[in-house]
């Protein structure tokens, strides 16, 4: 799962403009190196997964807050992503 969610927030880093896709495709091939999955197996429902989203820790006053990185080594959090965004991420490693 954290593998995955790494992924997902690679890609919610690209959509944002904070990284290039080069390194979204580096980070992706050192977690498949270690035999990670870089995608669900079994597809999860979106609303589901949204749902589970909203009871995160870092829910702050109600707001969904992303890990996102700044560059490679360097994670921020960020609010008001577009939850279509979010959702667009998720379905590239596999929600429906």
């Amino acid at each position: 799962a954290v593998a995955i969610g790494l992924c997902a927030a690679m890609r919610l880093s690209l959509k944002l403009g904070r990284i290039a896709v080069a390194e979204v495709e580096r980070v992706e091939r050192v977690i498949a190196a270690h035999a990670l999955p870089t995608r669900l197996r079994t597809p999860l429902s979106m609303a589901d997964l949204m749902r589970a989203m909203t009871r995160d820790k870092k829910v702050r006053g109600g707001k969904l807050r992303f890990v996102v990185l700044a560059e490679l080594g360097r994670a921020v959090t960020v609010e008001d992503v577009p939850s279509g965004l979010a959702e667009e991420c998720w379905r590239e490693v596999g929600a429906e």
